[in-house]
């Protein structure tokens, strides 16, 4: 009886986390979601300090630093709407023809 009642609560506070998120603006979503990460690796490096995985968590960060490094350069050059208005590029070939 105890997992039936377990498996009802999930499936309710399930429901509800669905909702909740089909509510949210996108950017708040995103922000939620970032410090929700930030928190799960916070504790997962804890919890490998305490284990003695120290190496562990540096190879975790090795692989990692790509993602979380991966847009800074775009947005120190402008990226994608960092264009003057007005402004136009064309590209064309023998197939296509292309104005951006």
């Amino acid at each position: 009886m105890p997992a039936v009642l377990l498996g009802v609560a999930l499936v309710v506070a399930g429901v509800l986390l669905v909702r909740g998120f089909l509510s949210l603006e996108p950017r708040e979503l995103a922000r939620i979601l970032r410090w929700t990460g930030v928190v799960v690796a916070a504790g997962a490096a804890v919890l490998l300090i305490l284990a003695g995985r120290e190496g562990l968590l540096l190879t975790g960060a090795v692989l990692a630093a790509p993602l979380l490094l991966r847009g800074r350069g775009r947005r120190r050059s402008g990226g994608a709407d960092g264009a003057a208005p007005g402004r136009a590029s064309s590209v064309e070939t023998r197939l296509l023809r292309m104005t951006l």
